[in-house]
């Protein structure tokens, strides 16, 4: 019984220290300072600004990424590999925005890992895991609209018609990728928490 009771304190404690590691990872703009310090996040210049929104052009950056269904299990996995479980064992800093694209038909996660400029993409890690890999992200024009709260489907979906509604009138046009993916929601902030989140919805716009 005390022999099942320590395997049991021994998988208590391992689970903590994940879920601990992965909030660590998903800390944002409230968290302390010295999370603060460490976070990593893709660099833009802004280029524009209208009403209800502001046009970002994005470097290039190197982002870890899985399609998932549950945000929970996406975040997991993705902090899985910036915890050091890739095959270089390599851990990376925290970093924002929780980036969820949503694509006709699948949703991907992504985290940023390193700007282009700062490495050179071939040495980076890779996953084991069949479900995580690199991709190459930025180098495009996106227009970014603010909205706290909870993203729902529909608080989403709502979002994205008024921002796209916007773009029109002021005869902008939207981007599409081969990959059809219709938008990106920008997560900001504790990502394990009941309050109320920074998000954003970044819709590519044609250069």
């Amino acid at each position: 019984m005390r022999g099942t009771a320590r395997v049991f304190s021994r998988k208590w404690t391992n689970r903590t220290e994940q879920i601990r590691r992965m909030k660590t990872i998903a800390m944002g703009s409230q968290g302390n300072a010295e999370s603060r310090e460490r976070f990593s996040e893709p660099t833009c210049t802004v280029v524009g600004a209208a009403e209800g929104y502001e046009l970002r052009l994005y470097d290039p950056f190197v982002c870890v990424c899985t399609d998932y269904e549950a945000r929970g299990e996406g975040i997991e996995v993705l902090a899985e590999h910036m915890d050091g479980k890739n095959d270089q064992s390599v851990r990376y800093p925290s970093s924002q925005p929780l980036l969820m694209a949503h694509h006709v038909d699948r949703k991907v996660m992504k985290l940023f890992v390193a700007s282009t400029k700062a490495v050179d993409v071939s040495t980076l890690p890779s996953s084991s895991r069949p479900d995580v890999r690199l991709d190459l992200e930025g180098g495009y024009l996106v227009a970014a609209t603010l909205f706290h709260g909870h993203a729902t489907k529909e608080r989403v979906e709502e979002e994205h018609r008024a921002l796209v509604r916007r773009l029109e009138a002021d005869g902008l046009s939207t981007a599409h990728d081969d990959n059809h993916e219709r938008y990106h929601v920008a997560q900001y902030g504790p990502l394990f928490s009941l309050k109320p989140r920074k998000n954003e919805l970044w819709v590519r716009v044609q250069l």
